[in-house]
Parts: structure tokens; sequence; C-alpha cells
């Protein structure tokens, strides 16, 4: 199935190539799937993709922007005219560009204009940021790792194991949680927990922002209505 992954150096350092490469080898691969992957200096994007499929990582060379997703946009025609794509453009633009250009018309609220499953990380090298969304319509979250050198992040929870700089220690609060016979009580901050404990979720319905190594995740509006805000915004330091 389509997978992304991607690494971000947060001290102004090259991403060793070797940490994507075996990030993206981890990933199960089906033989009608093709891994792509995009670095540059100190960031690293992935994806798993069919074969003859989208491409993806998706590169805006002129705008220094680069997105990679998983994604099936259902209001394409919609994006279009509020876009202002012209109609010889449209049979040729793939859902990621699409996403692309919503982000480069609002910015990061975008997702509040999209309708479909879909999951997307955006870096913006002029801002120096990674923004990403997981729709409300995908089921599956995104795991992370965040600390001070270093923000990892795949949709599939075992790859980020692989990494050098990634523990494999349990997390006691998620088993006292979820693996209790008795029916849990489970809190805001249990939503991002894994059974890791240096790895987080995300899950379908949040935006994310890391910028200067500060991360923020927010929920954001379900309904794609102009003028749309996001409802709530907290900070990493909250879910650790």
């Amino acid at each position: 199935m389509p997978a992304i992954a991607g690494i971000v150096q947060l001290n102004n350092v090259e991403a060793p190539g070797n940490h994507g490469f075996e990030l993206m080898k981890a990933i199960n691969i089906h033989p009608w799937d093709e891994a792509i992957i995009w670095q540059q200096k100190q960031i690293f994007l992935g994806c798993v993709v069919p074969k003859l499929g989208e491409t993806l990582p998706y590169v805006d060379v002129e705008r220094k922007m680069a997105i990679t997703a998983d994604v099936h946009l259902d209001n394409r025609e919609e994006l279009f005219d509020r876009l202002g794509i012209e109609e010889v453009e449209r049979k040729t633009v793939q859902d990621g560009q699409l996403i692309l250009k919503a982000y480069q018309k609002w910015g990061r609220d975008c997702p509040d204009f999209l309708v479909g499953k879909f999951i997307f990380a955006i870096w913006d090298d002029s801002e120096e940021m990674l923004f990403g969304a997981i729709g409300y319509e995908r089921e599956e979250p995104l795991y992370y790792f965040h600390n001070q050198e270093t923000f990892a992040f795949c949709t599939s929870i075992a790859p980020l194991l692989t990494l050098p700089y990634v523990d494999s220690k349990f997390n006691d609060q998620w088993f006292a949680t979820f693996a209790n016979d008795n029916e849990p009580r489970v809190s805001e901050a249990d939503l991002f927990i894994t059974p890791y404990e240096q790895i987080m979720q995300i899950p379908p319905g949040y935006v994310i922002t890391l910028m200067e190594n500060q991360l923020e995740i927010s929920l954001y509006h379900k309904q794609n209505v102009k003028g749309s805000r996001r409802t709530k915004s907290s900070s990493y330091d909250e879910y650790v």
C-alpha cells in the first residue's frame, strides 16, 4: 500500500543519506509498488507508490517546495476552479501537485479546502518549515520521532525503529491504558502515544508544523468552507 516517510535534520547539517535509505528499505513494498526518494540538505522525503502511478515526492523547483503524500482527492474540480487552473492543464495535474498548489495559495489553512483521503508532508525551503496533515477520512495515524537533532516520520511504525537514534523501549503508559482487559479511560494525551516511548503518533484530523525545532500539532475543521480555521493548538511538549 502507499506509504510516506521523511527525515528533517534540525541542526542545519545534511541528513545522512543512509538513514533515509534504511527507513524506506524497512517499508513493506509490494512488487507492483516502487519507492521514490528526494533529498536536499537537511531534508529527506520518500514515498511508496504504485508503478506507473503518481510521481511522488513532487518537487516545485521554482517555489523551492516538495511534497510527499498518499492522497485521493474527491473535490479536484472544485480545487481547479478555486486555484484558477486552466482547463488544458487539469488532466496533467496530479493530486499531490494539487495539494502543493493549495498550500501555495492558502498556506497552513489548505487542509480546510481538501476533501478525500489524504496524508501529506510539505517541505517549504524558503521558510525552512515542514508542514503536514492527516485527513479525517484516513483511518491510520502518522508516526514520528522528535528530539533536538532530528524529526523523522512514517506511516508505519516499524521503519522508525531501524533508525540508530530511536530506542525501542516499550511505553508503560500505553500498555497500562490500552492493554488492560478493563475498558480504558482514554485521555486526549493518550491519543498521541504508541507502544514505544520515543515514538508518538498523530491521529486523523490533525495538522503538524515543524519550524526552528518547534513542533505544533493542531486540529483543523473537517468542512472545506472558505475562511474556516483550526479549532485547537497543542504543543509537542503537552503530549510527552
